[in-house]
């Protein structure tokens, strides 16, 4: 049984390699991960508990098996985005991507540390859609449209609060209905 793990681990570090570049110290690393996950979980079923037992998931999680030395502020390169949580690059990280790992952007940002408005792309896309947008047109509506949000507040702060009439008790309204 070993040896089918074994080619299972293989199988996919092979596939997570063919996804991008990778070391060979970032081979034998994941490799290592690998095999001892599906080791785990081989282990946990003999044992007759869930392969989704919190124990396990919390010890492949704490083994890493994201890219070994990567700093987070090195994730985000020129041409992709390296995830943090399992090593895959792309263009850009997103829910989709994170759902899985159980994160959310925000929490994703906050777990490796990067600041709240950090775009999660690489800095070839980032540059594309400022290039676009400045194409576009967007400064400049985006400087005209807070100009008016700014006039807007000027006249609703200069605009003095107006009494509004008094209007009557019900008692007077009853007296004035009796008048007539």
């Amino acid at each position: 049984m070993s040896k089918r793990i074994l080619e299972m681990a293989a199988g996919l570090v092979q596939a997570q390699a063919l996804k991008g570049p990778m070391s060979t110290e970032e081979i034998i690393a994941s490799l290592t991960n690998v095999f001892g996950a599906l080791m785990s979980i081989k282990q946990s079923e003999s044992d007759g508990r869930s392969s989704y037992d919190e124990a396990m998931v919390q010890t492949v999680a704490e083994r890493g098996n994201r890219p070994p030395g990567i700093d987070p502020k090195d994730s985000i390169q020129d041409d992709k985005v390296i995830c943090l949580e399992c090593g895959a690059s792309m263009l850009q990280l997103t829910h989709k991507h994170l759902g899985p790992h159980g994160l959310t952007l925000q929490e994703y940002k906050r777990k490796w540390g990067f600041p709240a408005k950090q775009p999660l792309s690489s800095k070839n896309v980032s540059k594309a859609r400022s290039r676009m947008a400045k194409k576009r047109g967007l400064p400049e509506n985006l400087i005209k449209a807070r100009e008016a949000m700014r006039l807007e507040r000027e006249k609703a702060q200069s605009k003095s609060i107006q009494p509004s009439p008094v209007e009557p008790s019900p008692k007077e309204k009853k007296r004035a209905r009796r008048k007539k």
